[in-house]
């Protein structure tokens, strides 16, 4: 393995922690299950193209652009969740992912459709985005870390809880919830942009629902910002070792979603009603 390619898997790596650590935090503090996480990082990836084409120059401000679209995804998916629970929920944030990855197909003179957007500028070299990675990666550490500190933190997780007890407690339940996902938003669509550049290609399929699904393993898996960017250690090295096993194409790309999927079910069957914890704010 050559230098250079490890740093694009670490970069790769801090990529994917920042938007695993976003995850879940959606998870743990909003009981909101990320289904929709691929797509938010579409949404960031392809605030790069609409920046590009836009300064025609390679600069950091697609990075800006992408935590704003992110703020606005993260603020259109949670103000459904106000009303929804439960399946309810989950459906709506599936149903959220699928209209993202048609929009990504549909809205060609954006995204180019199937066919994608190659040639991305990067605004900075490998070692220069390995960088900028480790640097969001760090802000990411810190929000949950801030949260779990400050007294507004814990109202986040008492709101995604209880939210009569959010309520009762002086707190707006709802501009809580709201805020907790215009932040996650951001984080993952900021993790987008930087995908965008450091690939230098995107297209609908990078932001399907097996990205999705990957990123609620990690976040079902994670226990804490630690915990989380570990797991998606694993993810990243998935490939690499169902490469040395000699797999490759459409095989290997099964074979990850199949080992995703067993690791969700492994997850929700050791920690058995989890997922399913009824929500005291109906009790």
């Amino acid at each position: 393995m050559t230098r250079d390619y490890m740093v694009h898997l670490l970069t790769v790596w801090a990529v994917l922690a920042v938007a695993a650590i976003a995850a879940e935090l959606l998870l743990r503090q909003i009981r909101l299950v990320p289904f929709a996480a691929g797509g938010i990082l579409g949404v960031g990836a392809y605030a790069v193209v609409i920046t590009a084409r836009a300064t025609a120059t390679p600069s950091w401000s697609g990075v800006l652009v992408a935590v704003i679209f992110g703020a606005v995804a993260g603020l259109l998916l949670g103000t459904p969740m106000l009303w929804l629970r439960g399946e309810a929920a989950v459906i709506a944030v599936i149903g959220a992912q699928v209209a993202l990855e048609e929009a990504f197909r549909n809205l060609t003179t954006i995204t180019n459709g199937d066919l994608g957007i190659f040639a991305i500028a990067s605004p900075a070299s490998p070692n220069g985005l390995l960088t900028a990675a480790f640097v969001l990666l760090a802000v990411a550490i810190a929000v949950p870390v801030l949260l779990s500190r400050v007294r507004g933190g814990a109202a986040v997780k008492v709101a995604g809880y209880d939210r009569v007890l959010a309520a009762a407690i002086g707190h707006d339940p709802r501009s809580l919830l709201l805020i907790a996902t215009c932040i996650t938003g951001s984080m993952i669509a900021a993790a987008g942009a930087l995908h965008a550049y450091l690939i230098s290609f995107v297209e609908p399929r990078q932001f399907g629902f097996s990205t999705s699904l990957a990123l609620v393993t990690v976040a079902a898996i994670g226990s804490g910002p630690w915990s989380s960017a570990a797991a998606a250690g694993v993810i990243v090295a998935l490939p690499e070792i169902i490469r040395a096993a000699g797999m490759v194409g459409e095989q290997a790309a099964s074979l990850r979603e199949i080992v995703n999927s067993i690791a969700v079910l492994a997850v929700i069957a050791i920690r058995s009603g989890w997922f399913g914890e009824p929500d005291r704010a109906e009790a």
